[in-house]
């Protein structure tokens, strides 16, 4: 460890791995934030640049930088003679008929196959015994261990080898951190945290001062109990969902009670909501991200729908509708019959069981997005489309994000979106409706970012 501090730098702090936190990352990072992010959850498959508090202390403290490639399902080890079957979704190892264990996947990059993040296994009663979690690298970094009754005891951390170096007893929220051949204890996440960034500052020589957080839990107490200095203050980056009210918490700020001197909220909704609950404007600005857009909108006649069900808000009266246009529809499983019953349309191609290179193709290819398919969203289908700039119109009984849907581009019932599509179609430049879709996604510029990082 360094003897001297050299550099002031601000530090982000999030609740969690998910995809708004990414887009916040990839924000700061393009607007040239160069400190470090914390994420105050026990995650994998993050980007380098993201340091998981609980992943430092087996990773950073003990000065190892693991590599390898992460495992498919079907290197995940497992006694003689069972066996693993494995569909898009999930797979199950059984012992002879028998469950003995189900693998998920990494879900953050859609993209990405049957990557193995988590393995449940059960006794041959049905009852979790145990959970074993992997990295990107294909290392088994963790282990949750569940009572006679299937409910979460204890997890572990693991060295490169084997050892276990930290501990959550699940009943109490103790820490219990082995390093250097001392036990150190922490009654909660904030204390943990805390002493991560302590550490940070020691090894690398920093000295960390403006806590840039994204939830009013763990990194909103880690704002209130870090002494470093500061030099604009603390920020929220508010990512919720829209509420009718102003959180408890997020009332200290307004009143001044806090160390942070400006809320940044990214959502329009939720922005509009808080202010008509009375927030105080002169704390509260909307930002929205710097998105990375994958492709340039062409005005072409390729329509992409993604679905899992056949229950598609009149998909056939669609197509015939529209005989100029090419829809295609995918499916990360089997089709229904009655699905592919409509494959006699020269203009509809179907994709059962789609490959990840044919859903890149698939989206690169088209310049429209339906989002017209009951039940769940797959390969987070909205905001991808929004990512390749496919100008994307639902029903309201339909629709799944709407953070990346224009309102006026969300219909009552298929004929009145068709009535719209009757106009937009016939269009080679979309650049009029893509504008309202960047308006309620919040599309920021780097200059935004830099502002309020800066003050430039």
């Amino acid at each position: 460890m360094g003897s001297s501090i050299s550099v002031k730098t601000k530090t982000a702090l999030f609740g969690n791995y998910n995809d708004k936190s990414n887009m916040l990352r990839e924000s700061l990072r393009k607007a040239g934030f160069t400190g470090p992010i914390f994420v105050l959850e026990d995650a994998a498959f993050m980007p380098e640049d993201m340091i998981s508090v609980f992943h430092y202390t087996i990773r950073q403290m003990q000065g190892v930088n693991p590599s390898g490639k992460a495992r498919y399902f079907n290197e995940i080890d497992i006694p003689a003679f069972w066996h693993i079957e494995a569909n898009n979704i999930e797979g199950t190892i059984y012992d002879k008929e028998t469950v003995r264990g189900k693998i998920y996947y990494s879900n953050h990059n859609p993209m990405q196959n049957r990557l193995v993040k988590q393995v449940d296994w059960y006794s041959t009663n049905g009852i979790k015994t145990s959970s074993d979690y992997y990295d990107q690298y294909g290392l088994r970094y963790g282990r949750m261990t569940y009572d006679s009754l299937g409910m979460e005891f204890q997890m572990s951390w693991f060295s490169l080898d084997g050892q276990e170096v930290l501990t959550e007893n699940k009943k109490t929220g103790d820490f219990i951190l082995q390093y250097r051949g001392n036990m150190y204890i922490f009654q909660n996440l904030t204390e943990l945290t805390l002493y991560v960034m302590r550490d940070y500052e020691n090894r690398f020589n920093v000295e960390l001062t403006d806590i840039l957080y994204n939830t009013l839990h763990y990194p909103f107490f880690v704002s209130l109990r870090w002494e470093g200095t500061r030099e604009q203050g603390d920020y929220l980056f508010w990512q919720e969902q829209p509420r009718e009210d102003i959180p408890g918490n997020m009332m200290s700020i307004f009143e001044h009670k806090t160390k942070t001197t400006h809320i940044y909220v990214q959502n329009m909704e939720s922005y509009q909501n808080l202010l008509e609950a009375g927030a105080d404007r002169e704390l509260l600005s909307p930002l929205g991200f710097i998105y990375n857009y994958q492709k340039e909108n062409q005005g072409g006649n390729e329509v992409l729908i993604c679905t899992n069900s056949d229950q598609l808000e009149h998909l056939e009266d669609i197509v015939k509708r529209f005989p100029r246009m090419h829809f295609h529809v995918c499916a990360v499983t089997e089709m229904s019959q009655k699905l592919l019953g409509l494959g006699k349309y020269d203009n509809l191609s179907l994709y059962p069981s789609v490959s990840m290179a044919m859903v890149v193709e698939l989206f690169q290819k088209c310049d429209y997005y339906l989002d017209i398919n009951h039940g769940g969203q797959i390969l987070d289908a909205v905001k991808t489309a929004y990512l390749y700039e496919q100008l994307i119109v639902g029903i309201e009984i339909t629709v799944h994000n709407r953070e990346y849907i224009a309102p006026e581009y969300i219909f009552a019932d298929w004929e009145d979106m068709c009535a719209f599509l009757d106009k937009v179609f016939p269009k080679s430049d979309l650049h009029q409706e893509l504008a309202a879709q960047k308006r309620r996604g919040i599309d920021e510029d780097v200059a935004a970012y830099q502002k309020l990082l800066f003050n430039v």
